[in-house]
């Protein structure tokens, strides 16, 4: 395609180029920006995977968070109080959840059948 553009297409051009560059330059650090967050939470998924590892083999899949449940509490009173997180078992000292028990239900029904011929 050869074409030619006159001095007004060719500023609008140049227009449009001052005002994209910064533009891009910005997109440009975003995405690297998101690259490192990216490998960033993959790496503290692996890290908290390799904390959790040992709890799981232990409790059959469960990791320590759906165990555990954190609370804050206040100690002390007044200006003099403090809140501190105070970890326990969600579950008391069974420590695993209760299995869930399927009760199957089983209801007869009976068909009745209707000897009246219908009319």
């Amino acid at each position: 395609m050869n074409k030619e553009f006159t001095s007004r297409e060719k500023g609008m051009i140049k227009n449009t180029a001052r005002s994209v560059y910064p533009m891009y330059e910005k997109l440009l650090k975003m995405e690297e920006q998101l690259e490192k967050q990216q490998l960033a939470v993959e790496n503290q998924r692996n890290l908290i995977n390799q904390w959790e590892q040992g709890v799981m083999n232990m409790t059959g899949g469960y990791t320590s968070t759906e165990l555990i449940a954190k609370k804050m509490i206040t100690v002390g009173e007044g200006d003099k109080a403090v809140r501190k997180a105070a970890y326990e078992f969600r579950y008391g000292d069974a420590v695993l959840p209760p299995e869930e028990t399927v009760e199957q239900n089983t209801v007869e029904t009976t068909c009745e059948t209707n000897n009246n011929p219908t009319i």
